[in-house]
Parts: C-alpha cells; sequence; structure tokens
C-alpha cells in the first residue's frame, strides 16, 4: 500500500506542475522532453547504482520498454489534439477512464480477482472518477469524437505497459525498463520540439526537470505496487487518489473552485483507500 500511496502522491505532482506551466505560458513540448530527459537520466543513474541483476537477457525489457515509451508519447500528443477538439472536461474524462483497459485486462487474463473488501474499494474510486468526468463540460463547437476512444485507448495501454512488464519482465530490471521507456519518448518529444520551432526558455527547461523525478518514481512505485497488490485494485485507486489531489491542489494553490461533484469524489476516495487495504 505504501507504494501505491507514493504512486498517487507522485502522479498528482506531475499534473500539479503540468497546471503551474499552463499559468506561465510555458513551451509546452520544451517542459515534456526535459522530463523526458531527466527521467531518462535519473532511471539510467539506478540501473548502473543498482547493477544489471542477475545475468537475466535484457532484450525482452528493451523491447517492453521501447514500446511503452511509444504509447507514453503517442497518450500525450493525443490527448493535446484531442483538448483542442473535444476541451479540457471531456478529453480528461476519457483519459480517466482508460484505467479501463489494465483493469479488464487483468481480470480477464491473469484473473487477478480482488477480495470482497478491494471489490467495494474498487466501487469507491470508480464511483469518484466517474463522478469527476461529468463535473464540467466546455462548449467547443464540432467535436472530433474518434479521438476521444482513441485517448481513452492509448492512456489505457500506456498504463497497462507497467503492467505487462511487471508480469513478464525480470523484477531487478525496472530501472532498465523505465530507462528504455523514457529513452524513446524524450526522442519523440526532441523531434516535435525542434520541428515546432518555438522559443525554449530557461524556465521551461527548469520546469521540465522538476516534472521529470515525480514522473519516474511515480511509474517505478506503481510498478512496485503491482507486486503487491491486483491491479484491479491498483490502478482504479491509482487513477481516483491522484485526481482528488489534483483537485485539493488546485484548489489550495491555484484558487480553482471544487464544484459538488468534485466534493463528492473526495469523500468516495478516502473509503476506497481503506478498504482496498483490508
Amino acid at each position: 500500500m505504501v507504494f501505491l500511496v507514493a504512486a498517487i502522491l507522485c502522479s498528482a505532482a506531475i499534473a500539479l506542475l503540468f497546471k503551474f506551466s499552463e499559468t506561465r505560458d510555458h513551451n509546452r513540448y520544451a517542459v515534456t522532453s526535459a522530463n523526458y530527459l531527466v527521467a531518462l537520466l535519473v532511471s539510467t543513474a539506478m540501473m548502473w547504482g543498482r547493477g544489471p541483476g542477475e545475468g537475466a537477457p535484457v532484450s525482452l525489457t528493451l523491447w517492453l520498454g521501447l514500446g511503452a515509451g511509444i504509447l507514453f508519447f503517442a497518450g500525450f500528443i493525443l490527448f493535446q489534439i484531442s483538448i483542442r477538439h473535444n476541451g479540457a472536461g471531456l478529453t480528461g474524462s476519457f483519459a480517466k477512464m482508460g484505467i479501463l483497459v489494465p483493469l479488464c485486462a487483468s481480470l480477464i487474463w491473469w484473473r487477478e480477482f480482488p477480495g470482497s473488501y478491494q471489490w467495494s474499494g474498487i466501487g469507491f474510486s470508480l464511483a469518484a472518477i466517474t463522478a469527476v468526468c461529468f463535473t464540467k463540460r466546455e462548449d467547443k463547437g464540432p467535436r472530433t469524437r474518434l479521438l476521444l476512444p482513441l485517448v481513452l485507448l492509448v492512456v489505457g495501454c500506456a498504463e497497462f505497459s507497467n503492467k505487462i512488464f511487471q508480469k513478464y519482465g525480470p523484477s531487478d530490471q525496472a530501472s532498465l525498463f523505465l530507462a528504455a521507456a523514457f529513452g524513446v519518448a524524450f526522442l519523440c518529444s526532441l523531434g516535435f520540439t525542434l520541428g515546432r520551432r518555438q522559443a525554449t526558455r530557461r524556465g521551461d527547461i527548469l520546469l521540465g526537470c522538476l516534472v521529470g523525478i515525480p514522473n519516474l518514481f511515480s511509474a517505478w512505485f506503481l510498478i512496485e505496487a503491482l507486486h503487491h497488490l491486483p491491479a484491479a485494485v491498483v490502478f482504479p485507486v491509482f487513477s481516483a487518489g491522484s485526481t482528488v489531489l489534483i483537485l485539493l491542489g488546485g484548489s489550495l494553490l491555484f484558487g480553482e473552485r471544487l464544484e459538488t461533484r468534485d466534493r463528492l469524489a473526495v469523500a468516495l476516495v478516502l473509503p476506497a483507500l481503506v478498504l482496498v487495504n483490508l
């Protein structure tokens, strides 16, 4: 449970730092590139610090990391495109519901069935996510509906890549997996940053470096949590818990008003965290 809570805290920190970047008109792609670069450097340092492990082959880990890195960045790009066409509220709702992909896949493929109390916790978590998803809607004109299920699928698959590594990859190569994933994501992001030819400031790089640390450890703690709890428990609680912390952080740090359903989501997450730990 400690690893899951740590992953939630790191995930919320990422979103709040990105929210801060939007208030200061930072170069989004430069921030993202710096974030991936720092995550790559730190995960590489962790990998060398721990050594190569028990001589386990690295080819599978590298291939899994390659796929994860592509999904990480593809999810980011699709998210931004969908916001432009469908608005932040609707896009964010579908991205949050992306946890249905690893949840359902784990139940069907690996038969990872939670206990009765944990099922109750999952129910509270999904109710909290649903409450947030239907809080706000923006009138953005014609919407490109096809993008929305695509965002759900790709974001969900990106989350699921952590579970796939936890299931099939050597446990002592988690740092190598993350280094490969963030390395690929960095190269993709760097290409977009250079292609857009938007001015990059020192503040963009600094903010990206600050985001990179929690980004790396959010994934690392999530993988560790999956070693101790079923994926059907981890992903709904991870999504709901981080969402609630983002709501509270936005209210405290940026003066954002909490809607009635936002407050309901906060109230639902508290019993969810208790129940999944029973």
